[in-house]
């Protein structure tokens, strides 16, 4: 039994225009949206550092996400909700369960319009998915996918 795995085997290869259409979906959701949300609704401000992750992260999801599923609605819903639980998971809850201190300022420490954590959560949670999801858009119209 032999075992092709390279650049022959076409499954593995990750055409130039994924590689587009995610840093197109990444900089759109994360710095054409996401960057002004923050900028207007939330304080304190976060640090370079948490966007230049966002994007690393809505970059990588989204090579994952054009390479292996269908676009449609639902799956892109669905991949939306994905990215951002996992950007909450990983910059909100898993520091309060593990004590580690994550790239910027955490939810317990920035507020949406004075809220409390709860409602900012969800409504980052909200925008975030929104980002992503017009981010995808977005990045269909200009790149062939």
């Amino acid at each position: 039994m032999k075992f092709k795995i390279g650049f022959k085997d076409r499954k593995y290869v990750i055409r130039p225009n994924i590689i587009l259409a995610s840093l197109v979906t990444a900089l759109i959701a994360v710095f054409l949206i996401d960057f002004p949300f923050h900028y207007l609704i939330s304080s304190p401000q976060e640090e370079i550092s948490y966007y230049l992750m966002k994007f690393a992260v809505y970059f990588l999801y989204s090579v994952i996400f054009f390479k292996f599923y269908k676009i449609t609605k639902r799956s892109l819903i669905i991949a939306s909700l994905i990215v951002s639980l996992v950007w909450g998971a990983y910059y909100n809850v898993l520091p309060s369960i593990l004590g580690y201190s994550p790239y910027g300022i955490a939810l317990t420490g920035i507020s949406v319009l004075g809220r409390g954590v709860f409602v900012s959560g969800l409504l980052f949670g909200l925008i975030h998915m929104l980002a992503y999801y017009v981010g995808v858009r977005a990045a269909q119209k200009v790149v062939r996918v």
